[in-house]
Formats: C-alpha cells, structure tokens, sequence
C-alpha cells in the first residue's frame, strides 16, 4: 500500500494544480507501472529464480523512481509557490533623507 502523500504529493493545495496533476501522472505511472511490470515478468506464485530477482529490481525501480519524484515536488515546492505568487511587477514609494527626494521604485519580476 502506498501513502497518499507519495502519490499526490504537496502541490495542489498551494495552487499549483497543473504541475500536481503532472507529478501525479508521473508518479503514478512509476509506482503502478513497477508493481505492474513485476508481476508480468513472474506472476503472483514466483519464489525464487532469476525471474523473481528481475520482478524484484523492476518493482523496486518503479518504487525508486516514483518516491524520487515526490522528494523532488517537495524540495521544488517553496520556491514554485514563490513564483507563482510574485507580482510582475511592483512599485514601491521611496524617499532619501540625504537629498530631500521623493521618488518610485520599479521591481520587475521575470
């Protein structure tokens, strides 16, 4: 059984539905595909053998893949929101004491 936060991971919730649903897709493939590919390589009843060894590798590759996949989302995560939150653009008052000046300060994010 998998956990769910493996699966779906931490992105939708921050706003990030497209990226979430295209994390989600690709884990899946990997963790199901895995588990999938092992038992058509040796079937449920498989002790033993160069066939359970490569059912073996297959699912533990799909399994690998699959938790890579999340840890990359979640340490990707903070700075993805950071992004999407950030204006393109910004104006900020500014005043220098040293001059007596008033003036405007343009941020452009890009």
């Amino acid at each position: 059984m998998v956990p769910n936060r493996l699966i779906f991971g931490r992105l939708m919730p921050a706003g990030l539905t497209g990226r979430g649903f295209g994390g989600l897709g690709l884990r899946t493939l990997a963790l199901r595909g895995g588990a999938i590919g092992a038992v058509a390589i040796c079937g449920w009843d498989c002790y033993g053998g160069s066939d359970a060894t490569v059912a073996g590798v297959v699912a533990l590759a799909g399994l690998a893949i699959g938790t890579g996949l999340a840890i990359h989302d979640l340490a990707t995560l903070t700075g993805a929101v950071a992004r999407r939150r950030a204006l393109p653009a910004s104006l900020i008052p500014t005043f220098r004491p040293r001059d007596h000046a008033l003036g405007i300060s343009v941020h452009i994010v890009f």
